[in-house]
């Protein structure tokens, strides 16, 4: 895991996932992000995007 800077959000990215940290209207919910290293983009589902 390392963090991606270029996020809007703070993040960190695991392999080609990139999670965002829960925000403060949903502190429980982490968004996923698809990314390729340090460049993450958003997605438009707040679950598991790709594969592991």
């Amino acid at each position: 895991r390392k963090i991606a800077r270029n996020c809007i959000k703070p993040a960190y990215t695991e392999g080609s996932l990139c999670w965002f940290r829960a925000t403060p209207r949903n502190p429980k919910i982490k968004t996923v992000l698809q990314g390729d290293g340090s460049l993450c983009e958003p997605s438009t589902s707040t679950s598991l995007v790709g594969h592991f």
